[in-house]
């Protein structure tokens, strides 16, 4: 299992079987799940002393768990004593919790249960299991907001039409409502093509997921109001925590269908939501982003390692032209970061053509460049 502090040091714990089978499940205070068991814990790649006791783990077949009567299955637990005495350590930055299981496919991807079967043999497929974002204060308070869980990861390519195919026709009076208020747009072009992306191989299903997000530029009728910045909106993901000023729309992702050999029907219920995209700076007086080395990113285009460099823009859910009341209420933002390829890394190659299908129609794009990486995020959580 794999879990985060902060933004850069990922935690590997290997839960070691150290004596038969109990079939009494893991104990909740203690970790007994079979006697004996233990763990091995890397920092970043190399051993972390865990002589504090900080990590415990225990593993065992049952077949007497409550979440699966009668059924028999393996039981993995994991305590992380992040606070408190005897044995607990303590870290003043946020966590990301992303526990992460090797070999295990989904048995439905579609489905809210997690139920998993093992994947093909000689496969290295990890599948995520639980995402949760972990505040703890001095006092030794902690807050646990777990993820929705339906927001992947999406790695935005740069676009445009294909040339000697229908040019995108400009959308008047778009409407919006997300939590930063209503709006009325243009929208004016096709900018990117965001995939759903592995990142960190923490989700090897993520770019088997049929709804991508086309990206296009829109910008407010003339005349129009001045918007005014909202300030100071905290966001937290797994590149740890910002605070931002929110400034002017700049782009509304949609929902879409996507095919390398013609085009498909746009999705009738996708599991992504509409997101209305603004600028964003770091707020004033707030730390700066650190520039975040050595992500792995995979999704249908390309497979590479990047530099998350600078925040571009926040993304909300949008209720968009009145087709999803409650859109605005939901919980998971994108923030998008600017990318650069490693050293050393290959070039990105020009996928044409890419067929894409929405709401708004159908487009021929040549999908030419690495351009962002959008995380999953909560704002002021």
């Amino acid at each position: 299992m794999r879990f985060q502090v902060g933004g850069n040091s990922f935690f590997d714990v290997f839960i070691i079987q150290g004596g038969a089978n109990t079939n009494v499940g893991p104990h909740a205070m203690s970790s007994q799940g079979g006697l004996g068991d233990g763990v091995r814990v890397l920092l970043n790649g190399q051993p972390f002393d865990n002589s504090a006791g900080c990590i415990q783990g225990a593993v065992d077949f049952n077949t007497t768990s409550p979440n699966f009567p009668s059924v028999a299955h393996n039981l993995v637990e994991l305590e992380v004593h992040l606070t408190g005495s005897p044995g607990g350590c303590y870290s003043p930055e946020a966590a990301f919790w992303s526990a992460t299981l090797p070999r295990v496919l989904p048995l439905n991807p579609g489905a809210s249960a997690r139920l998993l079967r093992a994947a093909p043999g000689g496969t290295s497929q990890s599948f995520v299991v639980s995402q949760s974002f972990v505040n703890i204060a001095t006092d030794g308070s902690t807050i646990v907001t777990p993820t929705a869980q339906t927001t992947d990861h999406f790695q935005c390519h740069g676009a445009h039409i294909t040339k000697a195919t229908p040019p995108f026709i400009p959308l008047k009076g778009v409407t919006l409502v997300d939590q930063f208020g209503a709006l009325t747009v243009n929208v004016n072009r096709v900018s990117s093509l965001c995939a759903p992306t592995d990142k960190n191989n923490e989700d090897a299903t993520a770019p088997l997921h049929p709804d991508h997000l086309t990206t296009y530029g829109i910008a407010l009728p003339k005349p129009a109001p001045r918007i005014a910045p909202v300030a100071h909106q905290t966001i937290v993901n797994q590149f740890g925590t910002l605070v931002v000023d929110v400034l002017r729309p700049v782009r509304l992702l949609v929902p879409s269908a996507k095919s390398l050999t013609g085009s498909p029907p746009a999705p009738i219920n996708p599991s992504v939501d509409h997101f209305a995209c603004y600028a964003v700076r770091v707020s004033k007086g707030t730390p700066r982003f650190s520039v975040i080395k050595g992500v792995t990113v995979q999704d249908q285009f390309e497979a590479s390692t990047v530099n998350v460099t600078r925040p571009t823009m926040l993304c909300a859910p949008a209720n968009t032209n009145n087709e999803s009341p409650g859109a605005d209420t939901h919980v998971d933002h994108l923030m998008c970061y600017a990318v650069v390829a490693q050293r050393g890394a290959p070039k990105f190659s020009t996928i044409s053509p890419a067929f894409v299908s929405n709401q708004f129609g159908q487009e021929t794009l040549d999908v030419v460049t690495r351009g962002q990486l959008c995380a999953p995020s909560l704002k002021n959580p």
